[in-house]
């Protein structure tokens, strides 16, 4: 049954990476400009629970953008958003459909909330995250390097993949700083 489920969460993002356009995205202004910045989690457990010990990496990327916290439901997520002053976006459990997958009502709240970039922290192809993403509505989606790529993501980053999840979490949010420290000069 899970084969099914996945060859189906497969097509639905199939047919959002079709309905996807190619646009100009000037990177500077998106990383400099204060707004929403929706952070994709890993959809692992173990490798979640150490992104969110690592909270205030996240914070420090950006410190004057609002941030939300999207993953499937989890409610050590919701406690960790208010403890941190965070957002966070789940689907509901009625949400979800028999795949696994949730339905348009969700992917419209997270399209409502008009972000400005999306950060994908999942060093596996996550097609909840994917989905996210190309729903999102943000001109600027950034993953990691060989996930998914373009048009998932517009702008890929290769991390130097290390045993420590916390590690290459930093990496990447090391690189967006970078990028945006670049932007103000």
């Amino acid at each position: 049954m899970s084969r099914i489920k996945t060859t189906v969460q497969r097509l639905k993002v199939g047919w959002l990476i079709k309905s996807l356009e190619a646009t100009v995205v000037d990177i500077g202004k998106q990383l400099e400009s204060s707004g929403r910045v929706l952070v994709l989690l890993p959809s692992d457990e173990a490798s979640k629970s150490k992104v969110l010990d690592d909270a205030t990496t996240i914070a420090g990327a950006f410190p004057v953008s609002e941030i939300c916290l999207v993953s499937m439901p989890d409610s050590d997520v919701r406690e960790l958003a208010r403890r941190e002053g965070f957002r966070s976006f789940a689907p509901h459990s009625l949400e979800i459909s028999w795949y696994g997958f949730p339905n348009k009502s969700f992917f419209n709240r997270i399209r409502n909330l008009r972000s400005r970039l999306v950060v994908d922290l999942d060093f596996d192809k996550s097609c909840f995250n994917a989905a996210v993403s190309a729903t999102s509505g943000a001109p600027l989606r950034v993953g990691l390097f060989g996930i998914w790529g373009p048009p998932i993501h517009n702008i890929e980053i290769k991390s130097k993949i290390s045993v420590d999840y916390s590690e290459n979490i930093r990496s990447l949010l090391n690189v967006l700083s970078s990028l945006k420290a670049g932007a103000y000069n």
